[in-house]
């Protein structure tokens, strides 16, 4: 259900989720006070950029995150543009 854009030893997490826009998908995560995302665009291609440059964060949060981005998606799927 994943499209990453990221590459290897990146301080970041580029990746599509399904075929929800994902200015769109940050945007509706960030208002519903679900998570904070941001999205980012690179060679007219619009992906969601997690940055996890934070020493702190531990395998589960970053699998927190994910399991609340997908249940989200999942609850708001018509509400959701596609690309």
């Amino acid at each position: 259900d994943y499209k990453l854009y990221s590459f290897e030893n990146s301080l970041s997490i580029c990746f599509n989720y399904k075929d929800f826009d994902p200015e769109d998908l940050c945007t509706k995560l960030y208002e519903s006070n679900s998570l904070m995302v941001g999205f980012g665009n690179f060679q007219n291609k619009k992906f969601v950029r997690l940055v996890v440059v934070n020493c702190e964060n531990s395998y589960d949060n970053l699998m927190q995150f994910f399991t609340i981005l997908e249940e989200f998606a999942k609850q708001n799927k018509d509400l959701l543009k596609k690309i």
